[in-house]
């Protein structure tokens, strides 16, 4: 499991079976800026996705083509699924997956809706 940590996100990710999570700061603790970006969880948001997606990592995305939500945490905190491209498994079981997601969401602190 991999650990990166940005200013506001942290994402949790298992290159084995092309498995991740990313958890999303509280709204309420967001600082509005005055240029674009709009604050400083948009602004993290989209520098977490320009490095994931540099390292073959992209959110899961619903039918509607917006992100998936996978679990949250106890506080209320959105934790995101993402998928690898290039997992070191080529297909992962169905019980490596639910190993694999069972650690991701102890390490992020969420529970599954």
């Amino acid at each position: 499991m991999e650990t990166i940590a940005y200013a506001c996100h942290t994402a949790y990710l298992d290159p084995m079976t092309g498995s991740g999570l990313l958890v999303r700061p509280n709204p309420d603790d967001d600082l509005r800026t005055a240029g674009p970006g709009g604050s400083l969880q948009e602004a993290d948001w989209n520098r977490a996705m320009r490095d994931l997606y540099a390292r073959g990592w992209a959110p899961t995305e619903d039918e509607d083509g917006s992100w998936a939500l996978d679990s949250e945490t106890p506080d209320g905190r959105e934790v995101v699924g993402l998928y690898g491209q290039n997992s070191i498994i080529e297909k992962p079981s169905t019980e490596q997956l639910v190993a694999a997601f069972a650690e991701l969401r102890q390490l992020a602190g969420s529970t599954p809706d």
